[in-house]
């Protein structure tokens, strides 16, 4: 297949049709090498893939959307920092809250 250049992703672009079907499946899928996964990711991912009857592909993928906040289930972390600081002083509150330390001993024998 003759090439024609390279693309700004530093990618072969063939000419014609074929061209067109490169660039689809370019976009589809990449490719990564991952290096110095951490022995403790390594394993967690194993032990997924094999409880899930799944690729361990298919659970590093899943992870990694997860992660990047893609997937269906992404991680989503929250501080808290809009509510920091905020605590007021409540006595109901703190009365229904010592209510609720009490032991009733007589349903305890």
């Amino acid at each position: 297949m003759p090439v024609s250049k390279a693309t700004n992703r530093g990618q072969l672009v063939c000419r014609g049709s074929a061209r067109r079907l490169y660039l689809v499946a370019y976009t589809l899928w990449v490719q990564y090498t991952l290096r110095d996964i951490p022995r403790l990711l390594d394993l967690e991912l194993r032990r997924r893939a094999k409880a899930e009857g799944k690729t361990l592909n298919a659970v590093a993928l899943e992870a990694l959307m997860r992660g990047a906040g893609l997937g269906e289930t992404a991680l989503r972390h929250r501080d808290l920092g809009d509510v920091a600081g905020t605590w007021q002083e409540d006595r109901d509150c703190d009365d229904a809250v010592a209510d609720q330390d009490r032991v009733d001993t007589h349903l305890w024998r």
